[in-house]
């Protein structure tokens, strides 16, 4: 198994599942820019390409677009997400209008939460499902996280909320759905409709204070019940916005469980939450 770890500028890369590492210097610059695509036209100067996501023919791609305007119900947004659908596997495209797809009965519901300024996470799912999820980026206590969800490859859309934030969702290769927070786990078979809750637990490697923050980020799944994560070493009662430490986790039964692979220490990495700082790809 092959695991490339990114934090801040630092680069790992172990071949042999996490017994061993190789060191090296990475760009932090250009993970934080977004990416460009031969299946996407430019972005524009003042937007940028944030998601593709492609299976089956279907693709999503999703373009974020700095703006400065003031709404109706006088929230003021300094961005906004515009999701575009492919049905030939990114030949062509055609930006997709969420609201008439939506329908005034589920905005209604949704609230002075739409439009998304940006995407958290994006997925297309077997049987031309798809879901797009985000959270009130205003309330910085206790937002929301929302989700908007399509099966029939973007005509009709629908909308839930999970409540409590999620700063991690996921999807394992069988198509199901897994929202996490440092409580629970919110698990998905419908692509997004409905959702049942369970607990999720952090173990700790030997010697470490048991007061840390147990939220397992960018998961990766390698098999039906087997994940690997990144679990940062916040303290509990004191989560700054940097940590000297970042752990990588793995779990066999289904993310009820995360056990410890390898703790990479006294990084003092900033903004950990920023986008592109931490990064996880597994391959065989």
């Amino acid at each position: 198994m092959r695991l490339e770890v990114g934090i801040g500028e630092h680069g790992y890369v172990s071949r042999d599942g996490g017994r061993s590492w190789e060191h090296g210097e990475r760009d932090l610059a250009a993970a934080q820019r977004g990416f460009e695509s031969p299946l996407l036209p430019a972005a524009g100067e003042r937007a940028r390409w944030a998601w593709l996501e492609m299976r089956a023919g279907l693709g999503v791609a999703v373009r974020n677009e700095r703006i400065r305007k003031e709404l109706e119900n006088r929230r003021r947004i300094e961005s906004l997400a515009h999701v575009f659908l492919s049905s030939d596997s990114g030949a062509t495209w055609r930006e997709c209008d969420l609201a008439a797809g939506l329908g005034p009965e589920a905005l209604e519901r949704i609230g002075c939460s739409w439009p998304a300024e940006a995407f958290s996470d994006v997925f297309v799912l077997p049987g031309a499902r798809i879901a797009l999820f985000w959270e009130d980026p205003w309330l910085y206590d206790w937002p929301d996280m929302h989700v908007i969800h399509s099966g029939d490859g973007g005509a009709h859309w629908g909308y839930a909320c999970l409540g409590d934030p999620c700063p991690v969702v996921a999807a394992d290769p069988d198509g199901r759905l897994l929202a996490i927070n440092h409580q629970r786990t919110l698990v998905s078979l419908d692509g997004g409709a409905s959702w049942n809750e369970r607990v999720h637990k952090v173990k700790w490697p030997v010697g470490c204070p048991h007061e840390k923050v147990p939220i397992p980020r960018h998961v990766c799944f390698v098999a039906p019940g087997e994940a690997y994560a990144l679990v940062v070493h916040w303290h509990a009662n004191d989560v700054p916005r940097s940590a000297p430490d970042v752990g990588l986790v793995r779990t066999i039964d289904d993310a009820r469980t995360w056990k410890h692979v390898h703790v990479f220490e006294n990084l003092d990495t900033p903004s950990v939450n920023s986008y592109g700082v931490l990064a996880l790809k597994v391959s065989a």
